[in-house]
């Protein structure tokens, strides 16, 4: 696939959520308790803005906390249902833009995104961060993954996959080479220092139909035409079902940590 080939594909995926918003938030995950109190226990004050708040899984986590959060979120249909779950929270703002566009008004204590940072475009991310950000205020990048090597049925699932000519995004990667990205962007700005990365660990069981609702879900799937999408969906269902029809599953939720340095942006 060509540069800008992949470009496209990525560009469409960042893209494809807005159409299963609602499922989108009845199947993903939430975030460890602990990692948010991690990240509000290193702010300097209690002013953040989010980027890519989806429909506010960590959103919620953090408003619990007590913080102001001014929610980006590029996408009408996944800011509607953000919306709906912070409704009665005085303490967020929901801004229906792309954090590329949005254009800060004052300097925040702290920045995260949760599971959107690849989403946003590299020329602008770390810049656009830089400029929102006080003089050692916070950014925090956290993704879920999951663990293969320690998810029993890891090999059953990757076949499926095979089977339809697709290698899955989330396959393991040399998870704690220090070139990793975005550690290796992080220590190459002179707008950020001590940059860090903790990881917490945890174990979730699924049902075969619980199993299948989450990945589609996934970008991976929501691109996919109907069709290809449907047979790829059913061969899982099957494969699953003949295993006894529970899915064990070992996360991971990486969290990147970095200050704001006196650098201008």
């Amino acid at each position: 696939m060509s540069k800008a080939s992949r470009r496209g594909e990525w560009a469409a995926r960042a893209r494809s959520f807005g159409a299963v918003a609602r499922e989108y938030d009845r199947v993903r995950p939430s975030y460890p308790e602990r990692l948010v109190d991690e990240v509000v226990a290193e702010l300097p004050g209690a002013d953040v803005v989010e980027v890519g708040a989806g429909t506010g899984k960590a959103t919620l986590l953090f408003a619990s906390r007590g913080l102001q959060i001014t929610c980006v979120e590029p996408d009408d249909a996944m800011a509607a249902v953000l919306a709906e779950n912070c409704t009665g929270q005085p303490n967020i703002e929901i801004v229906t833009e792309s954090f590329e566009d949005w254009q800060p008004t004052r300097l925040y204590d702290g920045l995260y995104a949760a599971q959107a940072w690849h989403w946003t475009t590299p020329e602008h991310r770390y810049r656009n961060a830089a400029r929102a950000l006080r003089e050692r205020g916070v950014l925090a990048l956290f993704w879920n993954g999951t663990d293969w090597g320690r998810t029993p049925l890891a090999e059953v699932i990757d076949n499926v996959y095979r089977r339809h000519g697709l290698l899955r995004d989330d396959r393991p990667k040399p998870s704690r080479d220090p070139n990793q990205w975005p550690l290796d962007e992080l220590r190459s700005l002179e707008t950020f220092s001590d940059v860090e990365l903790r990881t917490y660990c945890s174990t979730a069981s699924y049902t075969t139909d619980e199993w299948c609702d989450y990945a589609a879900s996934t970008s991976e799937h929501l691109i996919l035409d109907q069709g290809r999408n449907a047979a790829l969906l059913a061969d899982l269902r099957r494969s699953l079902d003949r295993e006894g029809g529970v899915v064990e599953i070992a996360r991971h939720c990486d969290l990147y940590l970095a200050r704001r340095t006196a650098r201008p942006a």
